[in-house]
């Protein structure tokens, strides 16, 4: 299979020089350039796609969340079962599973919904018994059209990856398992998250909750390292933050460069935490959305809003932020939009830039997703306009290894 895609203003995000056209052969990018220079690749087998002057820019990622809770919410809320355990009267040790068939036409829904939003690849946390297997059917019966990469509650359920790691260590059928993820504590939203000084406007000093203690995280981020397993932090909190850093602090850190830790929610991340962030290789995963931040400010008050969650700080820092988290009820092209209303085309470019290329980074498939240049897979959006002109822009077509998927 050969195709090549021209005519088009292609945002490769090697750089900001965007291109017009590009060779597909089988899977992979084989050349990027000028219209004439790929033009002259064409054989008889290829198939022309003229773009007719749309934008292309690499596929998106869905970080941070889970698909399957996801599916258990909008049961819930349409008054179905929720998933049903059963054990096998014969062998105590058969799976727990849910109800798949119902499970099955809730995630076709969602797949469909992520890939109108250009999303290829979903980091799937909270990875339990009971999601390993859905998902591990999904895999078998070759229902998933993108990739879903798995990481074990290691808190409830660290034997799923005991039992599993070597058998979904690379992908099968689009899903594999990659590692770990915890929660230290909940959102700032909802004012769970683990605070260093109390919330605006409540009566007692509350400071948030905590999920883990010292010692027990200390053991967590131990044996993350020890087994060479990523680990996806929930850590919203100042507190929390702080908690994580000092447990990496008391580890051995000979492993961390190869490890990549993302802490998701992030958003009470100060200047004080970013020494050790980038000694221990931390990216972050935040919600760059409106709404979410102003509830931020509303639960902290202005002054103390303003010494966190300073997105264009951190990343003048040196430190990798993903979008995510909100991939469901929002894309990360509108993420993108909500931040960059009447500021400048480099700040566009940070933003798109952390939607892929960062993305990219922190799932391990920097080799393969994240840009599109030579030898890099052929998955990439169709864009409705270029979001450097247009406030407003979506996705039009979304390909996977150089087939449109829908």
């Amino acid at each position: 299979m050969q195709k090549i895609f021209y005519g088009g203003n292609v945002l490769t995000m090697c750089d900001k020089k965007p291109e017009e056209a590009f060779f597909v052969n089988d899977e992979n990018i084989v050349f990027v350039g000028s219209n004439e220079e790929v033009l002259k690749l064409k054989t008889d087998e290829t198939e022309l796609v003229n773009l007719k002057g749309k934008t292309v820019c690499p596929s998106f990622f869905y970080l941070g969340g889970s698909v399957f809770n996801e599916i258990e919410k909008r049961l819930k809320n349409a008054k179905k079962d929720k998933f049903i355990e059963k054990i096998s009267s014969n062998n105590e040790n058969d799976d727990k599973f849910c109800n798949f068939d119902i499970y099955l036409n809730e995630f076709l829904k969602i797949q469909k919904e992520l890939i109108s939003k250009g999303i290829v690849l979903v980091q799937e946390t909270g990875i339990n018994e009971i999601s390993f297997t859905f998902f591990k059917k999904l895999s078998e019966q070759k229902k998933l059209k993108i990739d879903i990469v798995g990481y074990v509650d290691i808190v409830t359920s660290k034997d799923v990856m005991d039992n599993n790691c070597r058998s979904y260590r690379k992908y099968q059928n689009h899903f594999r398992l990659a590692g770990f993820s915890i929660a230290i504590d909940g959102s700032v939203e909802s004012r769970t998250a683990w605070l260093e000084k109390k919330y605006k406007k409540t009566k007692d000093y509350y400071l948030g909750v905590g999920n883990v203690f010292a010692d027990h995280l200390n053991f967590i981020v131990k044996t993350a390292l020890e087994e060479k397993r990523q680990l996806v932090v929930f850590a919203s909190g100042d507190r929390a933050i702080s908690h994580l850093c000092s447990s990496f602090e008391n580890n051995d850190k000979s492993e961390i460069d190869t490890m990549r830790p993302l802490v998701v929610g992030a958003q009470l991340f100060s200047k004080q935490h970013l020494t050790l962030a980038k000694k221990f290789n931390f990216s972050l995963c935040v919600s760059k959305q409106k709404d979410c931040l102003k509830q931020i400010k509303n639960n902290l008050g202005w002054i103390r809003y303003k010494r966190f969650n300073n997105i264009k700080f951190l990343s003048k820092c040196g430190l990798r932020l993903a979008v995510g988290k909100n991939a469901l009820s929002i894309s990360p092209l509108e993420q993108v939009d909500d931040m960059n209303v009447k500021i400048s085309k480099l700040e566009v470019f940070d933003s798109l830039k952390s939607a892929t290329v960062d993305a990219s980074y922190v799932c391990f498939e920097e080799m393969n997703l994240g840009t599109i240049e030579n030898g890099k897979q052929a998955s990439f959006v169709i864009l409705s306009g270029n979001p450097y002109q247009m406030i407003e822009t979506k996705v039009l077509k979304t390909y996977y290894k150089g087939d449109e998927i829908k």
